[in-house]
């Protein structure tokens, strides 16, 4: 039972850090409101209790008495079911593998013992006055503040810290950040119409070689084609947008060459397969178009896109790009793209 009880504590502490998250920040959007994953939530977590019990559990779990930042704050409970039941489903999964008699539901929250109240209490307490409470004899933080420009509180850095441990796991900020990839057309041709009504955002014209960012949506000059970028400059769009809008990791889809490119810092390459193919299967592109005409109607790969899903899920882009570069017979240079 130590290992069920543990498990439970572990769920337990990732329900108030996505609280705490989600109260810390917007809302992030959802698409539609799982009320499958919010029943569950109410019948594992809140002894089957309503919506306004589930929301007054959570206020007084993180002690946050004012939540008229929310304007719908049924929204919240919905968005901490839809986070914590991945993430519960799979620690049941991994529970089963080293015990045989699991738990048959998670803690309670409206009957959790007093003592393991004060223990979330003063956690979070903990985590909201960490840089008020911590020891600075040379004055550090307070050059590092102001370097920051955080002012009088650590509010926007605790934010910081918080979204650097919880966006990892987060299922709302997947959800939000492959949107566009999850729902892209299935056909090429409606695809393309839609870039030709968009333009650099730097240069603001219509890219000569365009490139489409597979997480936001965003169309700009691949490589060194942008009229806004100096000739001397190391980095090439793709590279600097990707610091942006991934942190320094990125997926394109490359029009002109019909080939996706992984950006990962200053490293990149090719990923294999096409993201839309003919029907014989043949992509399409500079290095794709052997045969006259062939390479239209074009259709998107499902398991293509799946797969590239799968790698911006688990983080997989830098070592897809090194066995990538072990393997190809072309090599993208350093912060070409």
């Amino acid at each position: 039972m130590d290992a069920v009880r543990s498990v439970q504590l572990v769920a337990l502490a990732f329900v108030v850090q996505s609280t705490l998250w989600l109260l810390s920040s917007a809302l992030p959007p959802l698409d539609d409101v799982d009320e499958d994953a919010t029943s569950w939530f109410l019948g594992e977590w809140c002894d089957g209790a309503s919506k306004d019990v589930g929301v007054a559990v959570l206020r007084g779990l993180v002690q946050a008495s004012d939540l008229s930042m929310v304007s719908d704050q049924h929204s919240l409970l919905d968005r901490v079911a839809v986070e914590c039941r991945p993430f519960c489903d799979q620690a049941w999964a991994m529970l089963s593998t080293v015990t045989s008699s699991p738990a048959s539901s998670w803690l309670s929250l409206p009957r959790l013992p007093d003592a393991l109240v004060k223990v979330v209490h003063t956690w979070v307490h903990t985590f909201e006055t960490t840089y008020d409470t911590m020891a600075d004899p040379q004055g550090v933080l307070a050059q590092w503040r102001l370097k920051q420009n955080c002012g009088p509180s650590w509010k926007s850095v605790l934010q910081q810290d918080l979204n650097a441990a919880h966006v990892p796991l987060s299922t709302l900020w997947y959800r939000q950040r492959t949107h566009f990839m999850r729902h892209l057309p299935t056909a090429f041709n409606a695809l393309y119409l839609d870039l030709t009504k968009q333009v650099c955002p730097a240069c603001r014209l219509f890219p000569a070689r365009p490139a489409v960012c597979l997480i936001c949506g965003g169309v700009l000059c691949a490589a060194s084609s942008c009229k806004s970028i100096s000739p001397m400059s190391v980095s090439g769009a793709c590279t600097l947008h990707a610091h942006k809008c991934g942190r320094g990791v990125g997926m394109f889809l490359l029009v002109l060459e019909g080939k996706v490119l992984l950006v990962s810092g200053k490293l990149a390459a090719y990923y294999g397969p096409s993201l839309y193919v003919d029907a014989h299967g043949e992509g399409f592109g500079e290095s794709h178009s052997t045969v006259t005409f062939r390479g239209r109607p074009l259709f998107l790969q499902s398991h293509t896109r799946d797969a590239l899903l799968r790698l911006w899920a688990t983080q997989g882009i830098p070592l897809a790009i090194v066995q990538a570069q072990n393997m190809a017979t072309h090599v993208v240079p350093n912060s070409h793209y």
